[in-house]
């Protein structure tokens, strides 16, 4: 199936992944929450991240989500997605959320903050 076709079939898995990677967290209700995502150039394959202020331990760990690095009030999960950066950055807009690179020339990834309801 050629890739301008893509948008018009069902959800992929990698789809639904986000979706569920973006819903399974306070971060909707945390407006200090910060996405990063990056992947190599011209693959199907990249890793977001969520950077969130550190709750009450009250959500499971389930399959497909690697607790990182822990500190300074802050908690960052990550998640592998099949599914290129460019179409992650519309999915990603699609959510509601604003990505840009950041200000720092020597960083690639993609940084994203949801936007606030009007």
């Amino acid at each position: 199936m050629a890739a301008a076709d893509q948008s018009s079939k069902k959800p992929s898995g990698a789809d639904e992944s986000l979706r569920l990677f973006l819903s399974r967290t306070q971060a909707w209700e945390d407006p200090s929450a910060v996405y990063t995502f990056d992947g190599e150039r011209g693959t199907a394959r990249t890793v977001i991240c969520r950077e969130h202020s550190n709750q009450p331990k009250t959500r499971q760990h389930t399959g497909g989500i690697s607790t990182g690095e822990q500190g300074r009030g802050r908690q960052k999960d990550c998640i592998d997605l099949d599914m290129y950066s460019t179409q992650l950055f519309a999915a990603m807009q699609n959510y509601g959320f604003y990505c840009a690179l950041p200000s720092d020339p020597s960083r690639t990834h993609m940084v994203c903050r949801k936007l606030p309801k009007m």
